[in-house]
């Protein structure tokens, strides 16, 4: 189920073991298009803390081709990137053989707005099957 009056990105809500949990479009967030629903479309579930509160949220992607592991000594610090490119989305690089790894800031992604909107989805919405219809 969609819930009205929220942006475009905030696809809507499921139902995860009798809890509401609100789904956002990632690469609706980032300003690309609707993600298309195909056999490899998954939903990340995810817990942020907001005053104190646990908020679980689904962030809706293309496909998840594995999950990596991290030590401490395999994750650096972002780079400059310069003036031109935004990086704030970033919280760090992991290292992995010779690949490099852009690690997501949740929070960044999902500003303090996002999460009230996300909060107030939760709020009013119920069980959710998304489909690839507007």
């Amino acid at each position: 189920m969609t819930v009205p009056m929220l942006p475009e990105y905030i696809r809507g809500v499921i139902n995860l073991r009798g809890h509401v949990v609100p789904v956002i479009d990632l690469a609706m967030r980032f300003g690309k298009e609707r993600t298309s629903i195909s056999k490899l479309t998954c939903i990340i579930i995810i817990e942020l803390t907001k005053n104190e509160r646990q908020i679980e949220i689904g962030i809706l992607v293309d496909a998840v081709s594995e999950v990596l592991s991290f030590t401490r000594e395999s994750i650096e610090r972002t780079p400059e990137f310069g003036d031109d490119v935004r990086s704030d989305f970033i919280s760090a690089i992991g290292r992995m053989d010779d690949k490099f790894i852009i690690m997501l800031n949740v929070s960044k992604v999902l500003n303090v707005n996002d999460i009230t909107l996300l909060d107030k989805a939760k709020n009013e919405g119920s069980n959710l099957v998304i489909s690839s219809s507007k």
